[in-house]
């Protein structure tokens, strides 16, 4: 049985679909194109009306019996997209996008590479491509070690490495289920024999000045951290021993066995940071730039935003609400984030690793920020389910430590471009007189002995560039 197409969009990518499908070898024929422009309407592309505006397609939809619809536009901006979305799935009728522009530019698109709609397609921009030479000489024959190489984005680290063709990659956490998975997925899906399990915690110091005696390593990649902004709120001295001791440990570590490169795994809250996770990851970021202007060692941090699809993201949480049948909860419907897809948060990491020179603090440009009550209303329209379906979304009100809009730049923070058009670099002021030693030693002894509410306050003394109590301070 022959399917009915409906094209939302009229450009050039929607042309290259509805062409290959009028040669009839998918069993599905364009009925009509939806598009915007005013100088289409009423007018044929090739042979085919053009049937209305994009909002419209509910009743197109209708009156021409469609089946099926593809989004075609691919050039369009996150919130046009979003609202595409939005608008199909009301419909009821599955519903398909073409790739992005970059695709359409390497080749021509055809209905074979029309896919269903994913939760990343909600970002509405290209995701990143790798520059390869940099890394495939920097990774290539070496011996690689990656923290927390057990979790979402340190096993994504993993997968994308062993491409460039590493000589051991040392795999290093303290879940010993995870590690066992993603080395056994690293040897049976990547014929990769060089992996190493090392179980091991980021907070000993003894431990790992141990294991600088017993292997080697010429890339240290550091994803271990506490990254659950309440959780740290409720303890924040576990906070200070994973992300700042535990830090501090790692860079010894690298500087012992000699470690060409070292890159730390940081995020957006750390700009200007409310909460006890993003003070403690700007505290490890200025670790880092120490290290990197006192040793002149290529030691260097990866900025990036919430990253879709990894443990503790709303994505997950949305769609295990959805399996329940709802309601989603979100903290606040003006809240907005930075979102990257797990498979970016990692090509950026490798690319700074490859590129970066020391104390460099890599950004990637996430383009907009998007309303986390649109993230949710679409993820109701990908599963299926309509705006006549008994799916809420129930705000909750933010939770500590929590801001209402983020930021991966500070207003202090010069940037320069990076080695990649979607990255910038970035060296944010250490504050005069910061002592990473002293640090180190006072956030180890703060942990052991101190209340949880004397360690908010020092980390709001430790950060005067950021001014904390204007911005809501830490544990308010």
């Amino acid at each position: 049985m022959t399917r009915r197409v409906l094209m939302m969009g009229a450009g050039e990518a929607a042309r290259l679909v509805a062409r290959g499908l009028q040669q009839g070898e998918y069993d599905r024929v364009v009925v009509g194109f939806l598009d915007d422009d005013p100088d289409l309407q009423g007018t044929q592309i090739a042979g085919i009306d053009v049937l209305g505006r994009t909002s419209e397609v509910e009743r197109v939809a209708r009156e021409q019996d469609v089946d099926e619809i593809i989004l075609s536009i691919p050039s369009a901006p996150g919130a046009i997209i979003r609202r595409l979305i939005s608008d199909a799935h009301r419909t009821r009728l599955p519903v398909r996008i073409v790739p992005g522009i970059r695709d359409i530019i390497k080749g021509s698109v055809g209905y074979e590479q029309v896919r269903s709609v994913a939760p990343e397609d909600l970002l509405g921009r290209e995701t990143v491509d790798l520059e390869e030479g940099p890394i495939r000489a920097a990774v290539e024959g070496r011996s690689i070690l990656v923290t927390g190489a057990g979790g979402s984005i340190g096993s994504e680290l993993c997968r994308h490495l062993v491409g460039f063709e590493p000589a051991r990659m040392y795999l290093l956490g303290r879940g010993e289920n995870s590690l066992f998975e993603i080395d056994e997925e690293l040897r049976d899906a990547f014929s990769f024999g060089g992996g190493r399990v090392v179980l091991a915690d980021v907070r000993d110091t003894e431990r790992m000045q141990r294991l600088a005696g017993e292997i080697r390593a010429d890339v240290v990649l550091h994803a271990a951290a506490h990254k659950h902004v309440p959780l740290m709120e409720l303890y924040p001295e576990e906070a200070l021993m994973v992300n700042v001791v535990g830090t501090a440990n790692v860079l010894g570590f690298a500087r012992s066995v000699g470690a060409e490169r070292f890159v730390m795994l940081s995020t957006d809250k750390a700009v200007a940071p409310r909460s006890v996770m993003g003070a403690t990851k700007r505290l490890a970021e200025l670790l880092v730039q120490c290290a990197a202007r006192d040793g002149g060692l290529r030691f260097m941090a990866v900025r990036f935003g919430n990253v879709l699809g990894s443990r503790g993201s709303v994505v997950p949480l949305f769609l295990r609400q959805l399996s329940r049948g709802g309601p989603l909860t979100v903290t606040h419907r003006e809240a907005t984030r930075y979102f990257m897809t797990i498979k970016e948060a990692a090509m950026l990491v490798v690319q700074g690793m490859a590129s970066g020179q020391g104390g460099e603090t890599f950004v990637l440009d996430m383009g907009e920020a998007i309303r986390i009550q649109e993230l949710a209303e679409n993820l109701i329209a990908l599963s299926g389910f309509g705006r006549e379906d008994e799916i809420q979304i129930v705000e909750t009100g933010l939770r500590p430590g929590e801001k209402l809009t983020e930021q991966y730049l500070a207003d202090t923070d010069p940037t320069v471009p990076g080695p990649h058009p979607q990255i910038l670099v970035a060296r944010p002021p250490i504050p005069e007189g910061f002592d990473p030693r002293a640090l180190v030693e006072e956030m180890r002894d703060l942990a052991a002995r101190a209340s949880r509410d004397e360690i908010r306050r020092r980390i709001i003394e430790l950060l005067p560039d950021h001014d904390l109590r204007r911005s809501g301070a830490v544990g308010s």
